[in-house]
């Protein structure tokens, strides 16, 4: 199912969120933090032009087919969380202090 304008990940987001999991448990499902699925709901509402509460985005998912029933993931499909990439490189002070010594 694809509705124009919305990523797959947006649309497995209220899927999920829809079918009762919470924030916190589609984070894990999907590999990603629950600030990140909340503000993908989020997106999805303003997209829809419906309020952000789970009762309009509810009625929402019903009305464009969202009751269907999950497809199961393989383990090579579902995404891993892997070991998250520093902003900044930490600074050694060793070569500093001896580039200041020459």
């Amino acid at each position: 199912m694809t509705f124009k304008g919305m990523s797959q990940l947006e649309l497995k987001c209220v899927e999920l969120r829809v079918k009762g999991l919470t924030n916190a448990e589609i984070g894990n499902h999907l590999g990603k933090s629950p600030t990140h699925i909340s503000t993908e709901i989020s997106r999805v509402c303003r997209k829809a032009g419906i309020r952000n509460d789970l009762a309009t985005l509810r009625l929402w998912a019903l009305q464009w087919g969202f009751d269907t029933p999950l497809v199961e993931e393989t383990p090579d499909e579902r995404a891993r969380p892997g070991k998250p990439v520093p902003r900044y490189q930490p600074i050694k002070l060793g070569r500093i202090r001896r580039a200041i010594l020459k």
